[in-house]
C-alpha cells in the first residue's frame, strides 16, 4: 500500500508480541514525507483497510526522522 505513494520500506523488525513487523520506511526527498504520509493516510486503501483490529492494538508510535543521503535506501530482502 505504500509504495504507491513513493513511501519505501527499506526494513523491518519483528514484533516482540505478535511476530508483526515494524517497518522502517524511507522517503525521497524527505521533504515531501509529509506529503506522501498524507495521501498515504487519507487513501482509500487506508481508510477501508481489512485490519482495524490490529491498528486497535496500536498503544504508541514514535517517529525519527535520520540522514540516510549518504546510503541509498534498498528494500530488505524480506520482511
Amino acid at each position: 500500500m505504500v509504495t504507491e505513494h513513493g513511501i519505501q520500506v527499506v526494513d523491518g523488525e519483528p514484533s516482540l508480541v505478535g511476530g508483526d513487523a515494524h517497518p522502517i520506511r524511507g522517503f525521497k526527498p524527505c521533504a515531501q514525507r509529509e506529503a506522501q504520509l498524507a495521501a498515504f493516510y487519507s487513501s482509500y486503501a487506508w481508510l477501508l483497510r481489512p485490519c482495524e483490529a490490529t491498528v486497535s492494538c496500536i498503544d504508541s508510535y514514535y517517529t525519527a526522522v535520520l540522514d540516510a543521503s549518504a546510503q541509498p535506501l534498498t528494500p530488505p530482502a524480506e520482511l
